[in-house]
């Protein structure tokens, strides 16, 4: 059976095997160095990174266990040149922690993830 692809837009791999690579990115995911107040439309991160302007970002909750609705999508505006501080597109709508506690003596680090969700390989037909 022969199946006509004219104009058809088709990627297909037999017997074989497909390596797609994009720009390195240092890190996919950190954590906030600092606490991310409701309201503010900027966030300090723990690590630097070197996402890239318009890429689109998850930060997660840090309220109790049945905050999931919490975790919060932008897209990145600016980045400091240090790669700390990203700018986003629109304001917080909830408050996401960056703390360090003493509890008991012991030290407890209570700090939203911070991912990246934008990738760079692009497909594209013509």
């Amino acid at each position: 059976i022969c199946c006509r692809l004219d104009g058809a837009k088709v990627l297909a791999i037999r017997e074989g095997t497909l390596d797609m690579h994009g720009i390195p990115t240092i890190r996919i995911w950190t954590r906030l160095g600092a606490t991310a107040s409701n309201g503010s439309s900027t966030i300090t991160l723990l690590q630097p990174v070197n996402w890239t302007v318009d890429s689109q970002i998850v930060i997660a909750t840090t309220s109790d266990r049945f905050s999931q609705k919490e975790s919060e999508i932008r897209r990145i505006k600016n980045i400091s040149s240090n790669g700390l501080i990203l700018t986003l597109d629109k304001p917080l709508t909830y408050t996401h922690l960056g703390i360090t506690q003493m509890l008991n003596s012991t030290t407890v680090e209570i700090r939203g993830e911070v991912g990246l969700l934008s990738h760079n390989v692009i497909f594209q037909g013509f």
